[in-house]
């Protein structure tokens, strides 16, 4: 059946209920994830520890050592044990890509939306590396930034989820400005109860849940607006009409008092940025 104005509209008092009532169904913080948020906020841990921990979930382990030996990373030569991944890309870069993996593991699969589900990987992964891209241009928390910009859309698959779920059960179908329009809607409001489920550390939370509106920001002012800038960063990676103008232009490099000449060195990034998202949303 084709959707009408009144299965919209019952299409959005379900998903307003179910953020109401806080009964939306919210992944499992995937044990791994949680334990390497820290790792990525400790500069003291060592190659032994972040080895010790992926190599109790032997699932991470076989897409952490897949990731490190694509392009994206190009080793010098073969990374076949996990030692040897963290020899070669440092502590840091294997933590971080452990979190990907990981955070990636635990959301959803919905057979029907993977292209979508692709997408906020792919541009997941662009804001976070524009986010380690625009470190030293203002002085900020880069630690909860980056973290922060892992977990942004996290709300999405779960928004996703909960309209598949009302497509099945009313037997409706939607088309894809509708899904989009109540992704949009409602993946906001939906993060907020993921974070809170997956006890994430309250900058973290303050950062996703109110860099989209200024209004609402009352601390973290300067990390939500690296966020927002590194999102439309994001887009215009992937958006060949995305003129740069509008970036060097805009208000939000004003108000982070970060010169547009800085941007050169990012801009001409570009593509090495695209091909690693794209290349890291394989795994």
């Amino acid at each position: 059946m084709k959707s009408t104005n009144q299965n919209v509209i019952k299409l959005e008092e379900y998903l307003q209920d179910k953020f109401d009532t806080k009964s939306i169904r919210i992944p499992i913080l995937p044990d791994v994830a949680g334990k390497v948020i820290y790792l990525v906020n400790d500069p003291d841990v060592g190659i032994n520890e972040v080895v010790s921990l992926l190599q109790k979930d032997p699932v991470i382990t076989a897409h952490v050592i897949k990731v490190a030996n694509s392009t994206a990373y190009s080793p010098a030569t073969k990374i076949v044990n996990l030692h040897h991944a963290a020899s070669m890309l440092g502590t840091n870069l294997l933590s971080e890509i452990a979190l990907s993996v990981s955070l990636r593991s635990g959301i959803f699969i919905l057979k029907g939306y993977i292209p979508i589900m692709k997408d906020i990987i792919k541009y997941t992964i662009a804001t976070s590396l524009f986010t380690k891209e625009l470190f030293g241009l203002a002085e900020a928390d880069f630690d909860s930034l980056y973290l922060a910009s892992m977990f942004y859309t996290a709300g999405m698959p779960v928004t996703l989820y909960h309209i598949d779920e009302f497509r099945k059960n009313e037997k409706i179908e939607f088309t894809d400005q509708e899904i989009n329009l109540y992704l949009r809607k409602f993946k906001n409001k939906y993060v907020s109860l993921v974070l809170d489920k997956w006890a994430i550390d309250s900058d973290i939370k303050t950062i996703v849940n109110n860099h989209h509106n200024k209004s609402e920001v009352s601390s973290m002012h300067t990390e939500c607006g690296l966020l927002r800038l590194s999102k439309e960063l994001a887009k215009w990676v992937f958006d060949d009409s995305y003129d740069t103008k509008l970036i060097l232009d805009s208000k939000e490099l004003i108000d982070l008092n970060i010169h547009p000449d800085n941007l050169t060195s990012i801009f001409n990034n570009k593509e090495w940025i695209k091909n690693k998202a794209e290349e890291l949303t394989k795994y």
